[in-house]
């Protein structure tokens, strides 16, 4: 495991940010599902749906 960055937990600061290399996770407050290689997502309120790889 890696540590990631954080700073609220909540979504909201954007300190957790990292691409998404590969794979799919899923955002734990709208549901939404991302898949798209280089999207932004949130470290601290997303979870993996597959196998993922992020450019941290």
């Amino acid at each position: 495991g890696v540590s990631m960055l954080f700073g609220c937990r909540m979504g909201i600061c954007h300190t957790c940010d990292v691409p998404l290399a590969a794979g799919r996770v899923k955002d734990l407050r709208s549901g939404e599902e991302h898949d798209t290689p280089g999207e932004y997502i949130q470290t601290c309120i997303s979870v993996a749906t597959t196998d993922c790889t992020l450019n941290v």
